[in-house]
């Protein structure tokens, strides 16, 4: 007769955090593509947790956002950012849905 013992395995635990996250545009200020968007400042702002990080424009913001938020919305941000306006991501996000998005690499699990 054999014996079958059974394991269970508890789920990674992720953080329960949620985090608003807002998007400011860095322009080129010099050579023939000046004023052109160069890159986001992110913030990612929860009440006991700060991560701030800049990504370069490599044109898959887009893609990046409309991982978050509807396509309509994503588009819309980015027009705004090209206007040089500063912009909040509609909704609150767990960190785990922001990283490896727009360059994010968090130092740690917060």
């Amino acid at each position: 007769m054999a014996i079958v013992i059974k394991i269970k395995r508890r789920a990674p635990r992720t953080s329960k955090v949620l985090f608003a996250l807002t998007a400011e545009p860095v322009f080129k200020t010099d050579g023939p593509t000046r004023g052109y968007l160069d890159g986001v400042i992110f913030t990612a702002q929860a009440p006991n947790a700060l991560h701030k990080w800049l990504t370069p424009n490599q044109g898959n913001f887009i893609a990046d956002f409309s991982e978050l938020i509807p396509m309509k919305k994503a588009i819309a941000i980015l027009h705004d950012l090209h206007a040089g306006k500063t912009v909040a991501v509609p909704g609150r996000f767990r960190i785990d849905q922001l990283r490896d998005r727009f360059g994010f690499t968090p130092k740690s699990s917060t």
